[in-house]
């Protein structure tokens, strides 16, 4: 992880830099000789600890040469001793120590020659420096190592966030599993045996025909649902699992067959787009709207036909599905989450959907920008 986002915690930094400027300023106020270098170097230095947070690395660097420069002046001991330590303790929370490493050994030699200048051409005490230098690289390294040990806590408590946001969700992926998937297998079961009841009963051939026609869609889709179900479920549990693609285009033709078999009458006055004319993000929520909207023509619209028209021009798509049922005032209100959901997909790929008002039955309308 380098230089990630804005973290909490850094507001109080400009206050503790404020602080170590104004003391550092006071230090050299009864010499007025140092007071602009002191202004100067002073005010680099202590601007390092807000910068850390947003630019840790260049801020590292900038803090040690400000204060080597500043004791290589020769300018006066004070609270500037605090601003190596306390900038690479904000650095460190914002990199790992490979990251950080190359920038504060660097600093830390700046500094300490600031320090050794000062001993040699101010003839500061020797010992004093030495004790000095010493305790900035401690005081430096322990920062470093305090604000690794905090990163590494907000990566430890991220972690087991989004351990328990995906136990939640295999938890939530079970229920769905205990509860959808056994209704589609009952569902299927009972399909097939209603088929093995019918091969013992007699009944006009036509109505026989049209019975295992519908008997057979109800199987075929519960089987491809709970197919489908399964395989979501194995991706969710495990993340390794093949994802099978998105029906497109290519499913709408098959799709329309199994919603005739139902015994709505589905007409297609237009070719559907070829799969290779569209994205397949497109075609994936060309196929969704489809589905959706003859999905809630037979559970809700009362209707006996249904059109599906495709108009491919001026780089957009056009899909329109129209019906010759109840309308939308009766339906609405089993309609609502099926067409907020079509409408979030459409506008997702920059496209809009709209229902407008019918003489009669129920429209949907989506239109959707085709790349060229």
């Amino acid at each position: 992880m380098t230089e990630p986002g804005p973290v909490r915690g850094s507001w109080y930094t400009p206050l503790v830099s404020a602080l170590l400027f104004i003391g550092s300023v006071g230090a050299a106020h009864e010499d007025s000789g140092q007071v602009l270098p002191v202004l100067v170097l002073a005010g680099i230095a202590t601007l390092c600890l807000p910068a850390a947070w947003w630019h840790p690395r260049p801020a590292v660097l900038v803090a040690g040469a400000a204060v080597g420069a500043y004791f290589a002046l020769g300018l006066p001991n004070g609270p500037l001793f605090a601003v190596m330590p306390m900038t690479a303790f904000i650095a460190a929370q914002r990199l790992r120590w490979p990251a950080l490493r190359p920038v504060i050994l660097p600093a830390l030699v700046l500094l300490t020659t600031g320090l050794a200048v000062k001993a040699i051409v101010h003839e500061a005490p020797g010992h004093v420096t030495a004790w000095q230098a010493l305790g900035v690289l401690a005081l430096t390294l322990g920062g470093s190592l305090a604000g690794l040990r905090l990163n590494d806590r907000k990566d430890l408590r991220a972690e087991q966030a989004r351990r328990s946001a995906t136990e939640e969700q295999l938890r939530m992926a079970q229920g769905l599993h205990d509860g959808v998937g056994h209704g589609l297998a009952v569902i299927a079961m009972h399909a097939q045996v209603a088929m093995h009841v019918l091969d013992k009963t007699t009944i006009p051939a036509e109505d026989d025909q049209r019975l295992r026609q519908s008997l057979d869609a109800i199987r075929s889709s519960s089987q491809d649902s709970l197919t489908a179900l399964r395989r979501e479920l194995a991706v969710m549990s495990s993340g390794t699992a093949t994802r099978a693609p998105a029906p497109g285009l290519a499913d709408i033709r098959p799709l329309l067959e199994r919603v005739r078999s139902g015994g709505l009458t589905v007409e297609l006055p237009s070719d559907v787009p070829q799969p290779s004319e569209l994205p397949g993000e497109v075609g994936q929520v060309v196929y969704a709207v489809v589905q959706e909207s003859l999905t809630n023509v037979l559970r809700h619209a009362q209707a006996q036909r249904a059109v599906v028209t495709f108009r491919l021009s001026g780089g957009r798509l056009s899909v329109t599905i129209a019906d010759d049922g109840v309308g939308a005032q009766t339906a609405s209100s089993s309609l609502g989450m099926g067409i907020a959901g079509m409408r979030k997909r459409v506008e997702n790929i920059g496209g809009h959907l709209e229902t407008p008002a019918a003489a009669s039955g129920f429209v949907v309308n989506a239109t959707i920008p085709v790349p060229s």
